[in-house]
């Protein structure tokens, strides 16, 4: 009984671990994303489980999102997406993101 109890307690410590492992995996992360929209260049930002970033990223052009604390515009293009901790390479886009207010 003492054995069966044991091997009980293992698969259930194995079952949580892979269970962390698989939350883990599919976390939540932030991007900021250098867009042409209807109201001209903008950033949005962004928070995607890390499973849905690319299908995210393809559906983004003709979507409607928000923008400047609020308005709500639509992406014509998706001129780059990156990492909120990483820097955007266009120089319009870091001008642009140093004045986001986060």
């Amino acid at each position: 009984m003492l054995e069966i109890t044991k091997g009980i307690n293992a698969l259930t410590i194995m079952a949580l671990f892979l269970s962390a492992s698989a939350l883990a995996a599919d976390k939540k992360i932030d991007y900021k994303c250098y867009l042409d929209t209807t109201q001209g260049k903008k950033i949005a930002l962004f928070s995607w489980k890390s499973s849905k970033i690319k299908s995210r990223l393809v559906n983004l052009p003709a979507s409607k999102v928000t923008v400047d604390g609020g308005r709500k515009v639509y992406v014509t293009d998706v001129l780059e997406c990156i990492p909120e901790n990483k820097g955007f390479k266009d120089l319009k886009a870091q001008e642009l993101d140093s004045l986001i207010l986060r």
